[in-house]
């Protein structure tokens, strides 16, 4: 079931898939070339340490391990979320969870 479905919004889902398809090739394009740039690696740190301050590059780092964490955390609980709706912990059919 689609989540557009309920709000009639179904006929505009083209435009969403438009916008994030050329959203992709635009980033994945900027992404290619910033690989050029740095082809020793390093990614952010190594070009924020390389153009901007060295403080400034702490933040990113920091940044970096805390967006690091969040990923494993959400994923987690995604994860437990679905393994509990399959095994049918909530009360609720794990087909429409």
């Amino acid at each position: 079931m689609s989540a557009l479905h309920p709000l009639g919004l179904q006929k505009y889902a083209y435009i969403a898939v438009a916008a994030i398809a050329f959203a992709n090739i635009v980033l994945g394009g900027l992404y290619m070339f910033s690989l050029g740039i740095f082809k020793d690696g390093g990614g952010s740190y190594t070009a924020s340490m390389k153009y901007l301050w060295p403080m400034l590059s702490l933040v990113v780092a920091v940044t970096l391990i805390q967006d690091y964490v969040l990923t494993i955390v959400v994923s987690a609980l995604s994860g437990s979320d679905q393994l509990l709706s399959i095994l049918n912990l909530y009360g609720h059919n794990w087909l429409w969870h």
